[in-house]
């Protein structure tokens, strides 16, 4: 009875619980428990959907390269500041000669590139030039731009420089947006029409270069919305002013033949491009979701699996963001440029050398280079080649040749292949590997200082990238030159570059001497001295001015230097030197690229204009016995004074760069004639690079050194001593005078009378 009552107290119990659970108000979402379950449930599939769509995107839409840099303000107000208004007047300075000498890749002449004037439009004083380029261009055709050796540009330094490249040929590369055909003003140049295209440059910033060509390649597309990769070999002329849709805005302006352009080819997808692959893709990334909510609620009611879900989501997730951030290979690299080791099979093939392997040969010179910041980290994973009678792989990868370079000499193109290639001839090195392995190296220009035609031995390296173990490209000798070694070759490179670091005091720093055949002297620092420049700086911050004392052995002659008559820096470039000399001026330079400050070990260096003490020399037809030098040091020593206007005696010990040439401030100047000053003279001197200098500190204003005053100021004090000590010894004296005559006198005075 009573079991059975209990029975039904249970069943009762349960069914009251059941109509309380029914009647149950809603569920509260923010209590713990609900907002956990809820986070396992769509979080996981929320970061499996992105990761997936990550995926997606780079497959079907692959990036074209990093983001654009900020843009570069290129209103005409901030270059040359407000517009007169009302009744001003503008007078417009006499044109300064350029900061050049005649040479070969100036496009027209010095006079007449000087009245060109940057952030104006086309005016009638810049005629004379911009025809004189055009016939400069006609005449030397495609081929004769790229024979000069063009010089590697950016956006930024053509605006921030132009007067630096006025008149001198320059690459870049970019896409072209827009391109109209405009009629020349009338002439006698036999102009009529020409091309004005804009260019958006490559790298950034977003903003316009205005290219200007007699013609465009066959096929490419014109009018005023394109969109087609383009590379300009050209003269800059000037920066051009032209209405903008918000401002008066200015853009450099390229002066060529034609530009080179290439169709653009749509990137390679992967298998599962096309409505199939869409579909499986679709299927796998809703399977995927539906798998991981499933999953994330059973994780929400078990902690350990919590865990491993959570770890799980987290790895693939970061597996495909390092994927996003990961730079080009160079593999991708040399197959979007179309050699890759399918692309110059050829090469590595038996048989004879012949015209195709050659055009091949040349096109995989031509497109070798890289960006730096990828080569430099495909140079760091550059593996040794075999050693001597071992294979050497054909592959898309780089080989480093460490060793002797024993015998260098050019092989000219036929005229139809060096028309193509834009250069007549490139260069053979042998090198005997340290490894025993015997390798040709192909290279547009090896070392200029290097002999041509006979025996040499210079240590050399070279990161190239291997093309064939069987024939390769041999230079014919003729007349009396030395024929080629008839030793054969264990393998063929190409390569950008031979580096050559001699048994100097910079070699052993580290420094290529080859960086020093892009070096322009008699001008400022020029966009072809920058890697030489800054390979110096950073080894001399790795010396110390004791060290290149010590090698020079003695006084550097400066006349050497600053006398161009004598050639110094064509035999001696490099070298280390020391200058003694006032110091007038120490401007602080700042430092933009990451990597050159991290090779200085600072983010700015100093620039020094000493004036070297010398013999009597005369200069214009007036006598002197100090000539300025032009200093870049890292760092000053602590507490010595900078600005335009100083006069400190320092010692310099350095490196001799280059001839520098730059318009000379207003100074004064110590001669045998006296002071005098110095207006408006331009100076070709030396460049000097240092990693610091010592200063003599200067004298006291009196002209006495501190050891002098210390000297006078102790005779002092023994005078003022020896003084004290004779006015005691009279007072002294003096008082033994009374006693003694106290002492004379009677001891009873009797007076008369008394």
């Amino acid at each position: 009875m009573n079991a059975s009552g209990g029975r039904r107290d249970d069943s009762a119990a349960r069914r009251g619980r059941g109509l309380e659970a029914d009647h149950a108000g809603p569920r509260n979402f923010l209590a713990p428990g609900e907002r956990r379950r809820l986070f396992w449930i769509v979080m996981p599939a929320g970061m499996l959907l992105l990761a997936l769509l990550g995926w997606v995107e780079r497959s079907w839409f692959p990036r074209r390269g990093p983001a654009a840099p900020p843009q570069v303000d290129t209103r005409l107000e901030a270059l040359v500041g407000p517009a007169p208004r009302g009744d001003e007047v503008l007078i417009e300075r006499e044109p300064e000669p350029l900061d050049a000498t005649p040479d070969a890749d100036v496009a027209a002449s010095l006079t007449s590139l000087a009245r060109v004037r940057d952030a104006t439009t086309f005016r009638d004083a810049d005629n004379d030039a911009w025809f004189e380029v055009w016939t400069t261009l006609r005449e030397g055709g495609r081929g004769g731009l790229e024979r000069a050796r063009p010089r590697d540009v950016t956006f930024r330094e053509l605006f921030g420089q132009p007067r630096s490249f006025r008149g001198r040929l320059v690459r870049i590369k970019g896409t072209l947006h827009r391109a109209e055909r405009l009629a020349a003003p009338r002439n006698d140049y036999g102009v009529d029409q020409y091309w004005q295209c804009w260019m958006e440059p490559a790298g950034g910033p977003p903003t316009p270069v205005v290219i200007q060509c007699l013609s465009l390649p066959e096929g490419m597309p014109t009018g005023m919305e394109i969109d087609e990769p383009i590379e300009v070999t050209g003269y800059f002329f000037k920066n051009f002013a032209y209405n903008a849709a918000d401002a008066i805005r200015v853009a450099p302006v390229i002066m060529t033949v034609e530009p080179s352009w290439k169709p653009a080819v749509a990137p390679p997808r992967s298998g599962l491009a096309g409505p199939g692959g869409v579909t499986l893709v679709v299927a796998a990334t809703v399977a995927a979701v539906v798998g991981a909510t499933l999953l994330g609620v059973i994780a929400g009611r078990r902690p350990l699996v919590s865990l491993v879900w959570c770890l799980a989501v987290a790895g693939a997730v970061a597996t495909a963001a390092d994927d996003v951030g990961a730079p080009e290979s160079l593999e991708a690299f040399l197959t979007m440029k179309e050699i890759a080791a399918g692309d110059r099979a050829s090469l590595a093939g038996a048989g004879p050398w012949t015209d195709d392997k050659e055009r091949l040969l040349v096109r995989v010179l031509a497109r070798l280079p890289a960006p730096e910041p990828l080569a430099a980290r495909w140079r760091a994973a550059a593996k040794p080649v075999a050693s001597g009678g071992d294979a050497n792989a054909i592959a898309d990868r780089l080989v480093l040749v460490r060793g002797r370079a024993t015998f260098v000499a050019p092989r000219d193109l036929a005229t139809e292949i060096a028309e193509l290639a834009g250069w007549p001839s490139y260069d053979v090195v042998r090198l005997a590997d340290e490894r025993g392995c015997v390798v040709d190296v192909v290279v547009r220009q090896a070392p200029a200082a290097w002999p041509r035609w006979r025996a040499m031995d210079e240590p050399a390296e070279v990161v190239g990238l291997p093309l064939s173990t069987a024939v390769g490209p041999e230079p014919m000798a003729s007349g009396g030159e030395t024929a080629w070694p008839v030793a054969p070759h264990d393998l063929v490179v190409a390569a950008t570059a031979v580096a050559w670091r001699p048994a100097t005091m910079l070699g052993r720093l580290g420094v290529d001497y080859g960086l020093f055949d892009t070096l322009v002297d008699d001008r400022r620092l020029e966009p072809g001295d920058t890697a030489a420049f800054w390979a110096v700086m950073a080894a001399a911050t790795r010396s110390s001015p004791t060290e290149i004392a010590r090698a020079v052995g003695g006084k550097t002659d400066v006349l050497s230097l600053i006398d161009p008559a004598r050639k110094w820096f064509a035999t001696h470039r490099g070298e280390p030197v020391v200058i003694d000399g006032v110091a007038r001026r120490a401007t602080r330079i700042a430092i933009d690229d990451p990597g050159h400050r991290a090779a200085v070990g600072g983010d700015h260096y100093w620039e020094l204009e000493v004036f070297a003490d010398t013999p009597t020399i005369k200069v214009n037809d007036r006598l002197q016995d100090r000539y300025p030098i032009v200093c870049c040091v890292a760092k000053l020593p602590a507490g010595m004074p900078t600005g335009e206007s100083i006069g400190e005696r320092v010692r310099v010990p350095g490196f001799g760069l280059k001839r520098y040439s730059y318009p000379l401030k207003d100074v004064l100047l110590s001669s045998s004639q006296g002071d005098r000053e110095i207006k408006g003279e331009r100076i070709s001197t030396a460049l000097v690079i240092a990693p610091t200098v010592e200063w003599r500190r200067a004298p006291s204003p009196a002209g006495v050194s501190d050891i002098l005053f210390a000297v006078l100021a102790g005779l002092l004090g023994l005078l003022a001593v020896a003084f004290v000590a004779g006015g005691w010894a009279r007072r002294g004296d003096s008082r033994l005078a009374e006693r003694r005559r106290r002492d004379s006198l009677p001891d009873r005075l009797e007076l008369p009378g008394e």
